[in-house]
């Protein structure tokens, strides 16, 4: 379980580098990070 959840945290944050170094859409990268701190409070 805990294994899933990081490997799933893992994806979020190369998904938020991506977006952040395409310079991409800031209420999309405040979604991915509101996704990310939630997993990892939950993980």
């Amino acid at each position: 379980m805990c294994d899933a959840s990081n490997a799933r945290h893992g994806a979020t944050l190369i998904q938020i580098r991506s977006v952040l170094f395409m310079g991409g859409c800031w209420s999309q990268l405040r979604a991915l990070v509101a996704l990310a701190i939630r997993n990892w409070l939950q993980g």
